[in-house]
Protein backbone atom coordinates (compact mmCIF):
# COMPACT_ATOMS: atom_id res chain seq x y z
CA UNK A 1 0.00 0.00 0.00
CA UNK A 2 1.09 3.54 -0.63
CA UNK A 3 2.43 5.31 2.42
CA UNK A 4 2.36 8.85 1.09
CA UNK A 5 -1.03 10.20 2.15
CA UNK A 6 -0.22 13.45 0.32
CA UNK A 7 -0.08 11.53 -2.95
CA UNK A 8 -3.45 9.93 -2.23
CA UNK A 9 -5.00 13.32 -1.50
CA UNK A 10 -3.59 14.66 -4.75
CA UNK A 11 -5.07 11.76 -6.70
CA UNK A 12 -8.46 12.35 -5.10
CA UNK A 13 -8.32 16.06 -5.90
CA UNK A 14 -7.35 15.28 -9.49
CA UNK A 15 -10.46 13.10 -9.84
CA UNK A 16 -12.71 15.94 -8.71
CA UNK A 17 -11.05 18.53 -10.95
CA UNK A 18 -11.21 16.20 -13.96
CA UNK A 19 -14.89 15.36 -13.58
CA UNK A 20 -16.02 18.97 -13.28
CA UNK A 21 -14.45 19.75 -16.63
CA UNK A 22 -15.65 17.00 -18.73
CA UNK A 23 -22.39 9.29 -14.67
CA UNK A 24 -23.61 6.54 -16.34
CA UNK A 25 -27.24 6.03 -17.34
CA UNK A 26 -27.59 4.32 -13.98
CA UNK A 27 -26.16 5.56 -10.70
CA UNK A 28 -23.45 4.13 -8.53
CA UNK A 29 -23.40 3.89 -4.81
CA UNK A 30 -23.59 0.52 -3.14
CA UNK A 31 -21.55 -2.56 -3.76
CA UNK A 32 -23.09 -4.46 -6.64
CA UNK A 33 -25.33 -1.62 -7.46
CA UNK A 34 -22.29 -0.02 -8.78
CA UNK A 35 -24.00 -1.84 -11.14
CA UNK A 36 -28.99 0.87 -8.20
CA UNK A 37 -28.34 3.04 -5.27
CA UNK A 38 -28.98 5.87 -5.19
CA UNK A 39 -30.84 6.94 -8.27
CA UNK A 40 -31.45 3.91 -10.44
CA UNK A 41 -32.64 5.66 -13.55
CA UNK A 42 -36.38 5.98 -13.09
CA UNK A 43 -38.67 8.88 -13.88
CA UNK A 44 -39.78 9.11 -10.26
CA UNK A 45 -38.98 12.21 -8.23
CA UNK A 46 -38.61 10.22 -4.99
CA UNK A 47 -37.31 6.69 -4.44
CA UNK A 48 -37.08 4.67 -1.22
CA UNK A 49 -34.08 2.40 -0.67
CA UNK A 50 -33.40 -0.49 1.66
CA UNK A 51 -30.29 -2.66 1.82
CA UNK A 52 -29.62 -5.68 4.02
CA UNK A 53 -26.41 -7.65 4.57
CA UNK A 54 -26.52 -10.82 6.69
CA UNK A 55 -23.72 -10.71 9.26
CA UNK A 56 -23.29 -14.49 9.31
CA UNK A 57 -21.05 -16.29 6.82
CA UNK A 58 -23.02 -18.22 4.18
CA UNK A 59 -20.62 -21.18 4.49
CA UNK A 60 -21.77 -21.69 8.11
CA UNK A 61 -25.49 -22.40 8.57
CA UNK A 62 -26.21 -20.97 5.13
CA UNK A 63 -30.00 -20.90 5.51
CA UNK A 64 -30.03 -19.30 8.97
CA UNK A 65 -27.29 -16.83 8.11
CA UNK A 66 -28.87 -15.95 4.79
CA UNK A 67 -32.00 -14.82 6.65
CA UNK A 68 -30.00 -13.11 9.40
CA UNK A 69 -31.86 -15.00 12.12
CA UNK A 70 -28.76 -15.99 14.15
CA UNK A 71 -26.33 -13.08 13.83
CA UNK A 72 -28.55 -10.28 12.55
CA UNK A 73 -28.42 -7.99 9.54
CA UNK A 74 -26.64 -4.78 8.62
CA UNK A 75 -29.57 -2.61 7.56
CA UNK A 76 -29.62 0.65 5.62
CA UNK A 77 -32.63 2.80 4.70
CA UNK A 78 -32.84 5.97 2.67
CA UNK A 79 -34.53 8.30 0.23
CA UNK A 80 -33.35 9.79 -3.04
CA UNK A 81 -34.83 13.03 -4.38
CA UNK A 82 -34.50 13.75 -8.09
CA UNK A 83 -33.80 17.47 -8.41
CA UNK A 84 -33.31 17.64 -12.18
CA UNK A 85 -32.69 15.14 -14.98
CA UNK A 86 -28.98 15.32 -14.23
CA UNK A 87 -28.70 15.44 -10.45
CA UNK A 88 -30.26 14.01 -7.30
CA UNK A 89 -29.83 14.24 -3.53
CA UNK A 90 -29.92 11.25 -1.17
CA UNK A 91 -29.91 10.64 2.57
CA UNK A 92 -29.35 7.26 4.25
CA UNK A 93 -29.07 5.75 7.71
CA UNK A 94 -27.28 2.48 8.59
CA UNK A 95 -27.29 0.57 11.86
CA UNK A 96 -23.59 -0.22 11.30
CA UNK A 97 -21.76 2.41 13.37
CA UNK A 98 -25.14 4.23 13.52
CA UNK A 99 -24.03 6.06 10.41
CA UNK A 100 -25.74 8.77 8.35
CA UNK A 101 -24.84 9.34 4.71
CA UNK A 102 -25.77 12.38 2.59
CA UNK A 103 -24.85 12.16 -1.08
CA UNK A 104 -25.23 13.85 -4.43
CA UNK A 105 -25.01 12.42 -7.93
CA UNK A 106 -24.17 14.64 -10.89
CA UNK A 107 -24.70 13.13 -14.32
CA UNK A 108 -22.76 14.96 -17.02
CA UNK A 109 -23.78 12.68 -19.87
CA UNK A 110 -24.55 9.00 -20.45
CA UNK A 111 -21.58 7.01 -19.25
CA UNK A 112 -19.97 9.73 -17.13
CA UNK A 113 -21.01 10.90 -13.64
CA UNK A 114 -19.75 12.06 -10.28
CA UNK A 115 -21.05 10.59 -7.04
CA UNK A 116 -19.89 12.19 -3.78
CA UNK A 117 -21.05 12.34 -0.19
CA UNK A 118 -20.36 12.77 3.50
CA UNK A 119 -20.92 10.30 6.32
CA UNK A 120 -21.27 10.80 10.06
CA UNK A 121 -20.89 7.95 12.58
CA UNK A 122 -22.98 8.65 15.67
CA UNK A 123 -22.08 5.48 17.61
CA UNK A 124 -20.38 6.23 20.94
CA UNK A 125 -18.08 3.27 20.24
CA UNK A 126 -16.44 5.26 17.42
CA UNK A 127 -14.03 7.79 18.89
CA UNK A 128 -12.09 9.00 15.84
CA UNK A 129 -12.62 9.49 12.10
CA UNK A 130 -16.34 9.91 12.83
CA UNK A 131 -16.92 11.84 9.59
CA UNK A 132 -15.80 10.72 6.13
CA UNK A 133 -15.78 12.12 2.63
CA UNK A 134 -16.09 9.92 -0.46
CA UNK A 135 -16.01 10.66 -4.18
CA UNK A 136 -16.55 8.32 -7.12
CA UNK A 137 -15.91 9.06 -10.76
CA UNK A 138 -18.21 6.76 -12.73
CA UNK A 139 -17.46 5.65 -16.26
CA UNK A 140 -19.80 3.19 -17.97
CA UNK A 141 -19.94 1.76 -21.47
CA UNK A 142 -22.76 -0.35 -22.89
CA UNK A 143 -22.13 -2.68 -25.81
CA UNK A 144 -23.84 -5.51 -27.68
CA UNK A 145 -27.07 -3.53 -28.10
CA UNK A 146 -27.10 -2.62 -24.40
CA UNK A 147 -26.98 -6.29 -23.35
CA UNK A 148 -23.57 -5.82 -21.70
CA UNK A 149 -22.37 -2.89 -19.59
CA UNK A 150 -18.88 -2.39 -18.17
CA UNK A 151 -18.20 0.06 -15.34
CA UNK A 152 -14.97 1.64 -14.12
CA UNK A 153 -15.17 3.55 -10.81
CA UNK A 154 -12.12 5.33 -9.33
CA UNK A 155 -12.99 6.05 -5.70
CA UNK A 156 -11.42 8.21 -3.00
CA UNK A 157 -12.31 8.13 0.70
CA UNK A 158 -10.76 9.34 3.94
CA UNK A 159 -12.21 6.49 6.04
CA UNK A 160 -8.99 6.86 8.03
CA UNK A 161 -7.87 10.48 7.90
CA UNK A 162 -4.24 9.52 8.43
CA UNK A 163 -4.27 7.09 5.49
CA UNK A 164 -6.94 7.93 2.87
CA UNK A 165 -8.04 5.12 0.57
CA UNK A 166 -7.84 5.13 -3.22
CA UNK A 167 -9.60 2.21 -4.97
CA UNK A 168 -10.78 1.37 -8.46
CA UNK A 169 -14.04 -0.51 -8.80
CA UNK A 170 -14.54 -2.68 -11.86
CA UNK A 171 -17.90 -4.21 -12.64
CA UNK A 172 -20.23 -5.45 -15.30
CA UNK A 173 -23.79 -6.47 -15.95
CA UNK A 174 -25.30 -8.79 -18.54
CA UNK A 175 -28.99 -8.61 -19.45
CA UNK A 176 -30.18 -12.21 -19.64
CA UNK A 177 -33.93 -11.67 -20.23
CA UNK A 178 -36.30 -8.80 -20.84
CA UNK A 179 -39.20 -10.53 -19.07
CA UNK A 180 -39.83 -13.80 -17.26
CA UNK A 181 -43.30 -13.97 -15.73
CA UNK A 182 -43.72 -10.95 -13.45
CA UNK A 183 -39.98 -10.13 -13.57
CA UNK A 184 -38.52 -7.59 -16.00
CA UNK A 185 -35.01 -6.56 -17.06
CA UNK A 186 -33.24 -9.51 -15.45
CA UNK A 187 -29.50 -8.86 -15.14
CA UNK A 188 -26.52 -10.78 -13.80
CA UNK A 189 -24.03 -8.49 -12.02
CA UNK A 190 -20.48 -8.72 -10.77
CA UNK A 191 -17.94 -6.31 -9.31
CA UNK A 192 -14.43 -6.22 -7.88
CA UNK A 193 -12.90 -3.25 -6.03
CA UNK A 194 -9.19 -3.47 -5.20
CA UNK A 195 -7.63 -0.70 -3.11
CA UNK A 196 -4.35 0.67 -4.47
CA UNK A 197 -3.37 2.98 -1.67
CA UNK A 198 -4.09 3.92 1.92
CA UNK A 199 -6.09 2.05 4.53
CA UNK A 200 -7.81 -1.16 3.39
CA UNK A 201 -8.52 -4.70 4.53
CA UNK A 202 -6.62 -7.71 3.21
CA UNK A 203 -9.39 -8.96 0.87
CA UNK A 204 -10.67 -6.61 -1.89
CA UNK A 205 -14.43 -6.15 -2.16
CA UNK A 206 -16.07 -8.77 -4.37
CA UNK A 207 -19.75 -9.30 -5.14
CA UNK A 208 -21.96 -11.21 -7.58
CA UNK A 209 -25.71 -11.16 -7.92
CA UNK A 210 -28.85 -10.82 -9.99
CA UNK A 211 -31.09 -7.77 -10.41
CA UNK A 212 -34.64 -7.54 -11.73
CA UNK A 213 -37.69 -5.28 -11.67
CA UNK A 214 -41.16 -6.34 -10.59
CA UNK A 215 -44.13 -3.97 -10.42
CA UNK A 216 -42.67 -0.71 -9.01
CA UNK A 217 -39.72 -2.34 -7.23
CA UNK A 218 -36.14 -3.07 -8.26
CA UNK A 219 -34.49 -5.91 -6.35
CA UNK A 220 -30.86 -7.04 -6.31
CA UNK A 221 -29.95 -10.35 -4.64
CA UNK A 222 -26.25 -10.84 -4.00
CA UNK A 223 -23.38 -12.57 -2.29
CA UNK A 224 -20.62 -10.23 -1.10
CA UNK A 225 -17.61 -10.20 1.21
CA UNK A 226 -18.32 -6.60 2.34
CA UNK A 227 -20.75 -5.74 5.14
CA UNK A 228 -20.47 -1.98 4.64
CA UNK A 229 -23.01 -0.58 2.20
CA UNK A 230 -21.71 2.99 1.92
CA UNK A 231 -18.83 3.41 -0.55
CA UNK A 232 -16.46 4.87 2.06
CA UNK A 233 -16.66 1.47 3.78
CA UNK A 234 -17.21 -1.20 1.15
CA UNK A 235 -14.13 -0.11 -0.87
CA UNK A 236 -12.07 -1.30 2.12
CA UNK A 237 -13.03 -4.90 1.29
CA UNK A 238 -13.11 -7.65 3.89
CA UNK A 239 -10.81 -8.46 6.79
CA UNK A 240 -11.76 -12.14 7.00
CA UNK A 241 -12.66 -13.06 3.40
CA UNK A 242 -16.06 -14.44 4.43
CA UNK A 243 -19.09 -14.04 2.16
CA UNK A 244 -22.55 -12.84 3.14
CA UNK A 245 -25.98 -12.85 1.55
CA UNK A 246 -27.56 -9.47 0.91
CA UNK A 247 -30.10 -7.55 -1.09
CA UNK A 248 -30.85 -4.02 -2.28
CA UNK A 249 -34.46 -2.91 -2.75
CA UNK A 250 -35.56 0.22 -4.61
CA UNK A 251 -39.22 1.30 -4.36
CA UNK A 252 -40.66 4.00 -6.56
CA UNK A 253 -42.79 6.44 -4.56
Amino acid sequence: MLKDSGLIRSLGLAILITVFYTAPSFAVYSNLDNLNLPGYETTNKINFYMTQRAVGDISDKPFDNMLGTDQGMVATYGLSFRITDWTDLSIFRSNLNQEFFIANKIKFFDGFALFWGMTSKTSTLITKDKSNFVAQLILCETILRDKLALTFVPTYSNFQAASPTFAIGMGGRVTVAERVGYFENIEVLGEYTPAFGGYAFSNPELAVGVKFKTLSQILTLMVTNALYTFPNGYILGSSDGLFHFGFNLTCEI
